[in-house]
C-alpha cells in the first residue's frame, strides 16, 4: 500500500495499491524513482506528493531479548508497522529508550506506525539528558 500524505502536515489523505518501484537516477543529489501502482490513488496526486510505502518499511519485525545500553541517543527508533518489542533491557540511555512514530519532516524515512506491541521490557536510567526538558524539544512516541 502506498500512503499519500498532505504536504506540510503529513496527514494521511489517500492510498493506492503499490505494484513496484525502481531507481531511475540521481541528479544534483536528488534521487528519482519510478513507482508503479495497481490501482488509482484515492485522491488526486500533486507535484511533490509525499508518500510512504508500507511494504518496504520493514513490517512484521520482532526485537526480542536484546540489550540496549550506554548510548548518547535512544535505544530503538521504531518506524514500521506490525511489530513486537519484548523482553529487552534498556539502560543508561541519554535520550528515550524507544521512539515510535513517523519521520517525514526531515529525513523522510517512514510514515505513520500502527499495530506495535511493546511488552515485558526493563528500563533503567533513561532520558538523563537535560536537553529533553528544553522548550521546543519533541520526540514523538517517546518511551
Amino acid at each position: 500500500t502506498l500512503r499519500l500524505h498532505a504536504n506540510g502536515n503529513f496527514n494521511l489523505i489517500g492510498t493506492a495499491k503499490y505494484a513496484s518501484g525502481k531507481s531511475i537516477g540521481t541528479t544534483s543529489g536528488v534521487a528519482t524513482y519510478e513507482i508503479n501502482l495497481l490501482s488509482s490513488p484515492t485522491t488526486p496526486l500533486s507535484v511533490d506528493q509525499w508518500f510512504d510505502i508500507v511494504e518496504v518499511n520493514c513490517p512484521n519485525y520482532i526485537v526480542r531479548d536484546s540489550y540496549f545500553h550506554d548510548h548518547r541517543g535512544r535505544g530503538l527508533r521504531i518506524m514500521a508497522n506490525n511489530g513486537l518489542v519484548e523482553r529487552n533491557r534498556f539502560e543508561r540511555l541519554t535520550k528515550c529508550a524507544i521512539s515510535i512514530g513517523p519521520e517525514l519532516g526531515y529525513w523522510r524515512e517512514a510514515g505513520w506506525v500502527n499495530n506495535v506491541t511493546i511488552q515485558n521490557n526493563n528500563f533503567s536510567y533513561i532520558g538523563v539528558d537535560i536537553s529533553l526538558s528544553a522548550t521546543g524539544i519533541v520526540t514523538p512516541g517517546a518511551i
